[in-house]
């Protein structure tokens, strides 16, 4: 499912903002982008969007606006700024000359002032950290929300179609077991020259059981009752219905296959094709 989310806090001058972006992914597929001195956060957001996201590519970045980072500021030499000095007055008496040095002169002289390349400990910008990414997650969520809500509404009418698939082929399938007896029957009879089908050979109650979808109607009556639970459900049924809509699909296509009049193989075509929408939806299903 796609969304999109940011969030931001700060102190101290310093403000940490953090966006998440979501798009479809069978699995839960989580990137994370980093400051290089906040790399110790890294399990910590994982953490954080496992609880939140199951399914979906991830995308998560944090950026640190201006202001010094953990661990980094400004080093002045004052050993090295001294030896200047007094190796700049000797010069000066030498030559007879005014110094004219000050402390901005002195500070620009090589090796005198610097940056503090070493690592900090960015503990204390954790929680500002934590409270950005919440932030982002929950406007990630809400979108993916309104999302849901829509595929829901979708998912629900191609089960119904499904679901009245169902019941028509229920409705049919006795009428045309009988139908295909009879029909037996008569080609019996032509064949053996019997008054009677009564006797009729083994290879008779085979066929008629080939023919038989009783089962796959009531797996299929199972799959719908539980898909449709699952669109009412508030835990993650992604998966699930992944696994019905493959169930139900394994099913349709046995109907299909032993359909012995024209409707009801017409009711397992129209049954697959809403059943082939369910499953491209739900791909994009939390």
């Amino acid at each position: 499912m796609t969304g999109f989310g940011r969030g931001s806090a700060g102190a101290s001058g310093r403000t940490l903002a953090v966006e998440a972006r979501s798009v479809n992914h069978r699995y839960l597929d989580l990137a994370l982008r980093l400051p290089r001195e906040y790399g110790s956060f890294e399990e910590r957001l994982r953490g954080l969007v496992r609880g939140r996201i199951r399914r979906g590519r991830v995308d998560l970045v944090l950026a640190a606006g201006p202001g010094p980072a953990p661990g980094r500021g400004l080093v002045v030499d004052t050993a090295l700024a001294a030896q200047y000095h007094q190796a700049l007055r000797n010069l000066a008496a030498r030559l007879g000359v005014p110094i004219g040095l000050d402390a901005a002169a002195l500070a620009a002289l090589p090796g005198v002032c610097g940056l503090s390349e070493e690592p900090g400990d960015p503990e204390g910008d954790w929680p500002l950290v934590a409270i950005a990414a919440q932030q982002a997650l929950d406007g990630l969520d809400a979108m993916r929300a309104r999302e849901g809500a829509t595929l829901a509404a979708a998912l629900a009418a191609a089960l119904g179609t499904v679901g009245a698939q169902l019941r028509a082929a229920e409705a049919r399938a006795p009428l045309a077991a009988g139908e295909r007896l009879a029909a037996l029957r008569e080609r019996l009879q032509a064949a053996l020259g019997q008054a009677s089908a009564g006797g009729a050979p083994a290879e008779l109650w085979g066929l008629l059981e080939r023919a038989d979808i009783r089962e796959e109607l009531v797996r299929l009556g199972s799959h719908l009752a539980q898909a449709q639970a699952c669109l009412e459900s508030a835990e993650p049924v992604g998966r699930v219905l992944d696994f019905l809509a493959q169930e139900m699909q394994r099913e349709w296509s046995t109907i299909a296959a032993k359909a012995v009049d024209a409707e009801l193989a017409e009711r397992a075509v129209l049954a697959r094709v809403a059943v082939e929408q369910i499953r491209e939806q739900v791909q994009n299903v939390e």
